[in-house]
């Protein structure tokens, strides 16, 4: 898959992708030796360049995970570092969404059971936290929260309370955490797994279950599909998909989601047989409200999962991010769902690359965060994709 085939540009800088060879340069975020409890799970990159990954990485009891996040400038060159172990278990960085106006971010971490929002200055400061178990009601029944995005003078937050569907809105002027959406579809466990906006609405992309994932001490892979559901910014539904309802032997599950810039929103991730719980799934991509509905797969030919971990809109495409047989790759998928370019990359010095969150440079490059195996011992890698 090495360098890039075909392509007519992206939404940074246009025709950039068409030459067949690319350059990339990757690094790691810590200064010590990787763990298999390091990774990253989120990342923004800001207009001047400077990025912040986060995600997890080895406690300090080195018995399993701390929340983690670090700051850096657009040489890679460090700027903060911030950790944050769980008084009980572990806990983890799952989001990040850009402030408006400040400069800086919001972090979604979970801990232990709970779910907090901090807000974090420029400089990876705490400035505040939000326990979210305590501003949403019901939440006696169990709060699951997945991702969030934020717009102006609100953040919003989806999930599962109990065993439905939820979205919520928290209203930064007035301190509100308003439930927008709770629902039982099949009554079996529904899930908020991913946030995104546009211009003037966001979507939720929730994996909703249509068979028990248990059978006694014997666990199952349930059946399951794919509900797009939009709101405008003021939490008024919109609309909602349903995608590969129908299909009891299928279970999807939902990597990404991201707004075409055309008016189309396009969700992507791994569909596995319901059959075998350690089965091989396929990577797909499908564009939901698309003039001409469309939808991308691959199988891979090894024994080693192709994945689709990130989701990225440019210029009369759609990029697909992820990883296959230890090599990171994009691809440009075109209105229609037809592969225009492919870029597959490796990390020089170890012996495989798993990719799992990626993001536009203002420079018309991509930066990307996932780890790298050398042997059985993996390290987080941050990575910038440039085009020739």
């Amino acid at each position: 898959m090495d360098g890039a085939v075909g392509g007519d540009g992206d939404e940074v800088g246009a025709d950039t992708w068409q030459a067949p060879e690319a350059s990339h340069e990757c690094a790691s975020p810590l200064d010590r030796a990787g763990s298999s409890n390091d990774e990253a799970r989120a990342l923004e990159v800001f207009d001047d360049g400077s990025f912040v990954v986060a995600g997890a990485i080895l406690d300090d009891d080195e018995s399993g995970q701390m929340g983690w996040g670090a700051g850096f400038d657009a040489s890679g060159a460090s700027r903060w570092e911030l950790s944050l172990p769980a008084s009980q278990g572990s806990s983890r960085i799952l989001a990040l969404a850009r402030r408006e106006g400040d400069g800086g971010l919001w972090a979604l971490l979970e801990t232990g059971n709970d779910e907090v929002l901090l807000r974090l200055s420029v400089e990876g400061d705490i400035e505040g936290e939000l326990l979210l178990s305590e501003r949403i009601d019901d939440a006696e029944l169990g709060v699951s929260i997945k991702d969030m995005s934020a717009v102006e003078g609100s953040v919003w937050l989806t999930g599962r309370l109990g065993g439905d569907l939820w979205v919520g809105r928290l209203d930064l002027e007035h301190d509100e955490l308003e439930t927008v959406l709770v629902e039982d579809q099949l009554g079996y466990i529904d899930t908020g797994m991913r946030l995104a906006r546009a211009a003037d609405e966001l979507a939720v992309a929730a994996k909703i279950e249509s068979g028990p994932s248990s059978d006694g001490d014997l666990m199952l892979v349930p059946p399951s599909h794919v509900l797009l559901v939009r709101f405008d910014l003021d939490g008024h539904e919109l609309g909602r998909t349903a995608l590969g309802e129908g299909e009891p032997l299928l279970a999807a599950d939902i990597h990404a989601l991201v707004a075409d810039g055309e008016g189309s929103w396009v969700v992507a991730g791994v569909r596995r047989p319901t059959n075998e719980l350690l089965d091989l799934g396929e990577a797909w991509v499908e564009a939901v409200g698309a003039e001409q509905a469309w939808e991308w797969t691959r199988t891979s030919v090894l024994e080693d999962e192709v994945r689709v971990e990130a989701l990225l809109a440019g210029d009369g495409e759609v990029l697909a991010l992820g990883s296959e047989s230890g090599q990171a790759w994009a691809m440009g998928l075109g209105r229609d769902g037809v592969p225009r370019w492919e870029y597959g990359f490796d990390d020089e010095g170890f012996d495989s690359v798993e990719l799992l969150v990626a993001a536009w440079d203002p420079r018309g490059s991509l930066r990307t965060g996932g780890r790298a195996w050398l042997g059985q011992t993996p390290s987080l890698r941050t990575c910038l994709v440039v085009p020739p």
